[in-house]
């Protein structure tokens, strides 16, 4: 399977996995397809018998009350036609329980019998109110029709609930069956998904063993470990890969090696060596870099011949102006010092006024968040005051109902006060009750008329301090107001109080840097006059190494000219020269 591309591996995976899943989705539809089919059936009989015991109990009870009703008011032929009917359904709903029903304990054949038994007496009772006896009649119902009646009713219910058992039965039945199919379900989903797992593991290892061995490889490539062998070999992708990484690794190391030698002959002072082997493809500039190299070292070094010459006789023009340049420097620091100073006073002044103008800021904040805080509970107050004056009227309201129902309690007492006197001695005791219900309606009133004044002077209190209260919240809303505005000014102030402030340390940080750079220069110019002593006897001594070096024999290295800005050893040179003055500008700091 090693030469199958890893698309095809993939594809064959899924695939796999997808005919898994429909089989398993197969088997779990017909599961539930029989396991519905089952209940449904036992649905079915169940009801089916249920409503038919019903529907011939009903009517059996139907037909026994229109014969009581014959039996007490008379033969009637629209009655017969209706007893006749509800016979005709009952033996409908016989047949179909002798149809539906599958047990094998008779408990149908009973039902059956007692309701066949029941119909006969009927059939005597008929002939005996046709017959006009009415007692025989009565006699019949009670002493037979009754008792069958009972007694089919009861096999009705043994009937019924046996029918329950039986459904049961078959619900555990469908119950035990489920849950085997279940069972069965599972175990081949746990085949099912272990053979998937298995397939997909092995697709996965057959992809990520070869892509982590790559993995590898290139890690140690990144490192600069080219001898890291790689072993995988195969038709498909990966393979490709692989062999992509050995074919680089050989590239790179022959194109390395030669590279080492070169540079080692270099560093032992042999400048005419060169590149030995092929630089295939975006390797081929470093080659052509490598001998450009090459050459402009020999030429360089040709060059720096005649350039030291040229420095030791530039040293002692570097001395007379170093020496010069070292006293400006001196009266430029002095002066640069005392300005300093000065600055640096401003600055601590300015950065005093920055922290008043925070801490003011700071507390102006606080108190515009107090202001805002009282505001709000202002705010609560009022809806308070709102409340409490509603929930008074609405005891107000309360007060003058219960006013109104101490006087109608008053005048009904009056009146069983009447009622009592009239009924004489027999209402003494019923006038004491009446007098006490007076007195308790009086009080009662009183007692109404005393809260509602109580409340209509809170009510006004209320409404005062309602008054009271928006007076408040309109001052504390300019109040706010003012707040406001004055916290924006002293937010500008703070602004422009900071901006002063950098810039002043801004100003004293450019002063103490060109403090620094002035008293550099000072320093720089003294050593500038002793070094540049130094430089004709370092040019000397930079001949003596160059000539140590084996140039090739070319007419560039013997014949280069001395020192010419066209050429292309002058542009070189010009460009050490530059970063050599910028490495000097920035060793000042």
């Amino acid at each position: 399977m090693k030469n199958i591309k890893v698309g095809s591996k993939i594809l064959f995976s899924v695939i796999v996995t997808l005919v898994l899943s429909l089989i398993m989705m197969c088997i779990s539809i017909r599961t539930i397809l029989v396991v519905r089919d089952n209940y449904l059936s036992l649905l079915d009989n169940q009801i089916a018998i249920t409503d038919a015991v019903q529907e011939s109990e009903s009517e059996v009870n139907a037909v026994a009350r229109q014969l009581r009703d014959m039996a007490l008011f008379g033969y009637s032929t629209t009655t017969v036609s209706n007893i006749e009917t509800s016979i005709a359904t009952i033996d409908e709903s016989i047949n179909t329980i002798q149809k539906l029903y599958t047990g094998t304990d008779g408990l149908d054949d009973t039902y059956i019998q007692k309701i066949q038994e029941w119909e006969s007496s009927f059939t005597n009772i008929d002939n005996a109110l046709q017959a006009g006896n009415i007692d025989e009649a009565r006699q019949l119902i009670q002493n037979e029709c009754t008792p069958r009646l009972n007694a089919a009713v009861e096999a009705g219910h043994n009937l019924m609930n046996q029918v329950t058992d039986d459904g049961t039965q078959v619900a555990n039945s469908a119950t035990a069956t489920s849950t085997r199919e279940i069972i069965i379900l599972v175990v081949l989903m746990v085949i099912i998904v272990a053979e998937c797992i298995a397939l997909n593991m092995y697709v996965v290892r057959s992809i990520v063993r070869p892509l982590r061995e790559a993995e590898e490889a290139v890690v140690a490539f990144s490192q600069g470990n080219l001898s890291h062998t790689l072993h995988y070999e195969s038709g498909d992708e990966i393979g490709g890969i692989c062999d992509a990484v050995r074919t680089s690794q050989d590239i790179l190391h022959n194109t390395i090696e030669d590279i080492v030698t070169i540079t080692k002959k270099l560093a032992d002072g042999d400048l005419s060596a060169s590149t030995t082997q092929d630089y295939p493809g975006e390797l081929a500039p470093i080659k052509e870099n490598v001998e450009y190299l090459l050459s402009q070292l020999n030429d360089t070094m040709s060059s720096m011949l005649q350039a030291a010459d040229q420095v030791a006789a530039g040293a002692d023009q570097v001395s007379n102006g170093s020496q010069a340049l070292a006293q400006g420097s001196t009266q430029q620091a002095s002066a640069v010092e005392e300005l300093s100073a000065t600055i640096n006073d401003l600055d601590h002044s300015a950065q005093e006024n920055r922290n008043t103008a925070k801490t003011a800021k700071e507390k102006a904040d606080q108190a515009s968040d107090q202001v805002r805080i009282s505001n709000e509970r202002m705010q609560e107050m009022r809806k308070a005051m709102s409340e409490i004056l509603t929930g008074q009227k609405g005891i107000g309201k309360i007060i003058e109902t219960i006013e109104n129902i101490a006087f109608q309690t008053n005048i009904l007492a009056l009146n069983a006060a009447v009622e009592a006197a009239r009924a004489g001695s027999a209402g003494k005791g019923f006038a004491v009750v009446a007098d006490e219900v007076r007195n308790l309606a009086s009080k009662s009133d009183s007692a109404a008329k005393q809260t509602k004044k109580l409340i209509e002077s809170s009510m006004s209190a209320v409404e005062r301090g309602g008054e009271l209260a928006e007076d408040v919240d309109a001052n504390m809303q300019k109040t706010v107001e003012y707040a406001t505005v004055a916290i924006e000014y002293m937010d500008r102030l703070v602004e422009r109080t900071i901006s002063e402030a950098e810039a002043i340390a801004q100003l004293t940080t450019g002063v103490d840097q060109i403090s620094a750079v002035v008293q550099t220069n000072s320093a720089t110019s003294e050593q500038s006059a002793a070094a540049s002593q130094e430089l004709s006897s370092q040019a000397v001594m930079m001949k003596q190494m160059v000539q140590h070096f084996h140039l090739k024999d070319s007419p560039a290295s013997i014949s280069a000219p001395a020192y010419e800005p066209e050429s292309d050893d002058a542009a070189f040179g010009a460009g050490d020269s530059s970063f050599s003055a910028s490495e000097s500008r920035f060793s000042k700091y």
